[in-house]
């Protein structure tokens, strides 16, 4: 129990273990190599805040995203916002503009869990075959990590 609420399995993202494999490249190595390309990676940006309030560094680091690729909300088609309580993709969410429809599409990590060592490297994945799945182009990825950081990744197809 917490001042002013309840951390339990319904509103938290369990732990987990879990593995999980990227290979980057350049698109002309993979092209000689009869590789398939999922998608390219644009960019990444970094955000913080104060350790207290980790969950929230998503938005700071997907501002910083967005304004460096000269993106808006109404350009993605895709949104996955690490979830590690229920409340932090619906803050994120909010302050993000993220529509309901294209966020977290496939579930986020309560529903699919947040094995340690991986969630990054499966939400860069996940993204990427949705994109395909749906025949869309943008997508971008936001993570907190420990003590008031966030990691975001804009995708294209």
């Amino acid at each position: 129990m917490f001042e002013g609420g309840t951390t339990t399995a319904g509103n938290a993202s369990q732990l987990s273990d879990g593995a999980a494999a990227l290979v980057m490249m350049d698109a002309d190595l993979a092209a000689r190599r009869g590789l398939p390309i999922l998608g390219r990676f644009r960019g990444m940006a970094l955000g913080s805040v104060a350790p207290e309030e980790m969950s929230i560094a998503i938005t700071p680091a997907i501002r910083k995203l967005m304004a460096k690729h000269a993106i808006n909300a109404a350009d993605v088609d895709l949104w996955e916002l690490h979830e590690a309580y229920a409340v932090t993709t619906l803050y994120n969410q909010r302050e993000l503009g993220a529509p309901w429809e294209r966020t977290n599409v496939n579930g986020g990590a309560i529903a699919l869990g947040h094995p340690y060592g991986m969630s990054g490297v499966r939400y860069i994945g996940q993204t990427l075959l949705e994109l395909g799945r749906r025949n869309a182009n943008k997508a971008v990825i936001g993570v907190c990590t420990a003590g008031g950081m966030a990691t975001a990744a804009y995708l294209e197809r």
